[in-house]
């Protein structure tokens, strides 16, 4: 008999402990309002550090960007410079073929002209390049 009576506590306290322990281990399942406001600060903060550097991508891609075009800017006015070049050379061959010629030395002249403004034109695509 006073077994049985002993069993009964040990299992009435048993139970009890069991259901304090179940209701403690359900509630520290969920966070607690501090925990979910320090979440929602971090949050934040990570947010504004990813837009911090999405800007600075984005400056840094249009830098490339401009970098580039100003290099085939230069790549173009070097290739047109070839080409007045080239012109000149042959025009300098006509002209010891025919030194009397006064539309050659004209034409002389402005492929000369336009070889100065192509130069000018590449050298300010040059200074743009960082």
């Amino acid at each position: 008999m006073f077994t049985k009576k002993l069993m009964t506590y040990i299992g009435v306290i048993t139970a009890i402990l069991s259901l304090i322990g179940g209701i403690w281990a359900f509630d520290s399942h969920y966070a607690k309002d501090e925990e979910v406001a320090e979440v929602k600060v971090r949050v934040a903060e990570v947010k504004d550090e990813a837009k911090e550097n999405v800007k600075d991508l984005e400056i840094q891609i249009a830098g490339a960007l401009q970098n580039q075009q100003s290099k085939g800017e230069v790549r173009f006015w070097n290739l047109q410079l070839q080409i007045i070049e080239n012109e000149l050379k042959e025009i300098r061959r006509q002209m010891r073929r025919y030194p009397e010629d006064e539309g050659l030395r004209e034409d002389y002249r402005d492929a000369l002209e336009r070889k100065r403004q192509v130069q000018k034109k590449m050298e300010d695509a040059m200074q743009r390049i960082q």
